[in-house]
């Protein structure tokens, strides 16, 4: 008995929440808004996502709210070079926001960091004669067919069976 009633309860209660946010027949489905903890706020005031604003409360003594999380008061922001970045924006480790540039030509910004362009492989350097390869950059090779009486088998011409 204890038990149907436990699941009457909760069935009613899911029911209800449902219902709460449930849209109107011809209207958009309700807002359901985002608490400080979804955004990883700990300090200040934000946007719920719904048009009301979030008390994210205040920070301890000692510390500063900066976007909305507690830092402390004497943080001294990092640069690129402490961060390990060479481009690309990334965080001070004091709530702000650093600005490491952009790559030199034939490099690209990895997650913060300069890495080579692909330099695509040739038939040469994968040491195939004949065949398709890729290039390793999101390209393919053609290398080229066998003479007769041969196939090619993983790049190779060869007479006979491949394996």
């Amino acid at each position: 008995m204890r038990r149907a009633l436990m699941y009457t309860l909760m069935a009613s209660l899911a029911l209800f929440a449902t219902a709460s946010h449930a849209a109107a027949p011809g209207q958009k489905a309700s807002c359901i808004p985002i608490n400080c903890y979804g955004y990883g706020y700990n300090c200040g005031t934000a946007s719920d996502g719904c048009g009301g604003t979030l008390d994210c409360g205040t920070c301890p003594s000692g510390q500063v709210c900066t976007n909305n999380v507690c830092y402390p008061a004497n943080c001294t922001p990092m640069t690129c070079q402490q961060v390990g970045a060479n481009c690309g924006l990334t965080g001070d480790g004091c709530g702000g926001t650093l600005n490491c540039g952009t790559c030199p030509k034939g490099q690209h910004c990895n997650d913060i960091v300069c890495v080579p362009d692909c330099v695509p492989a040739t038939c040469k350097s994968l040491g195939f004669t004949c065949g398709t390869a890729s290039d390793g950059c999101g390209g393919s090779l053609n290398c080229g067919s066998c003479k007769n009486g041969q196939r090619c088998c993983k790049g190779k011409c060869i007479s006979g069976s491949c394996y």
